[in-house]
């Protein structure tokens, strides 16, 4: 995990700005970055809500089962005084009615609306950042945490069968992936480069702002033309785009408001869209890069992603 630090002051054109107006500069740069003055993303992901209309996720005793095994720290409250232990409880002595009322949860905007995410901005070199290299931590509160499990594990469910990946690509940022699987890969491609007259190359790519620029609107589309069913993809958008984002810096908590692009950096929801989204785009190249393969039978990766960080792997430079 990176470093992160705790915001004194923040730098607006060389100048320290400090209290409730350093903490503005710092949201409204998060609000620009969130689409919060983009008109035209704001009205499509309005009609895109408008188009869910009445549409309800279903949920199984068996996924939420799962989600109480993922989650961690049950017993702290969120925004609403609420925390993830009591709703277990009720899970535990009445399945069938947590299971309605998270249904009914999902049927209306107006509830994803009323949920509340406080977050806490820190700087990502240092004490006195300026408000682009600030990072915002964002806690999902009860409710959301549960959902996030689930629709997380049905995306990333869907991916496995509608992307149909070769064994010369490797997609991580997912359950029971680790960075040394990347590590493991790039050190063979090195030794095969080695082995071919030192003629291999590799190449690193990190995409800047990429969870906070991922438009969930066009994902939900790209999904559901795929075949995810139009309720879930409904959920996704809400879930993402609905809740209040309270960011708190400086001694100041505002209000983050109009937000249309960008995921819920840090969710489960938002690291498999990152994964549909890498997926999709190297469906549609993969059987090219074959032919770049270190090894002859393309058993040696070509590309790799994990999350918004990629590489690739070939037999020479120019490939």
């Amino acid at each position: 995990t990176k470093k992160l630090f705790d915001v004194k002051n923040v730098c607006v054109d060389g100048a320290r700005v400090g209290g409730k107006d350093g903490a503005s500069e710092i949201v409204l740069d998060f609000t620009k970055k969130w689409g919060g003055t983009n008109m035209h993303k704001q009205e499509q992901l309005m009609s895109c809500i408008s188009s869910y209309n009445g549409l309800s996720c279903t949920f199984s005793v068996d996924e939420l089962e799962v989600a109480f095994k993922s989650l961690r720290n049950l017993r702290k409250l969120d925004g609403s005084r609420r925390c993830i232990a009591v709703i277990r409880i009720i899970f535990e002595k009445h399945p069938d009615f947590l299971i309605q009322a998270l249904k009914a949860f999902s049927s209306c905007p107006r509830n994803f609306s009323a949920e509340i995410i406080l977050g806490r901005v820190y700087g990502k070199e240092g004490r006195e950042p300026p408000p682009h290299e600030c990072r915002a931590i964002l806690p999902l509160s009860s409710i959301l945490c549960i959902i996030d499990v689930v629709l997380a594990n049905r995306v990333l469910l869907f991916c496995d069968s509608a992307f149909q990946l070769k064994p010369w690509v490797y997609v991580g940022a997912r359950p029971k992936t680790q960075c040394l699987d990347i590590g493991h890969h790039l050190h063979l491609c090195i030794e095969a480069g080695l082995d071919s007259k030192s003629q291999g190359g590799i190449s690193q790519s990190d995409i800047r702002r990429f969870f906070d620029s991922i438009n969930v609107v066009l994902v939900a589309r790209m999904l559901q033309a795929r075949g995810l069913p139009a309720c879930i993809c409904a959920c996704i958008v809400q879930h993402q785009m609905l809740p209040q984002v309270w960011l708190h810096v400086l001694g100041q908590s505002m209000l983050v408001k109009g937000r249309s692009i960008g995921s819920i950096t840090g969710c489960r929801v938002a690291g498999a869209l990152a994964v549909a989204i890498m997926s999709e785009s190297i469906c549609a190249c993969q059987d090219a890069w074959k032919i770049h393969s270190i090894l002859p039978d393309a058993t040696c990766c070509v590309f790799l992603c994990g999350g918004d960080n990629m590489f690739a792997a070939a037999k020479t430079l120019a490939g």
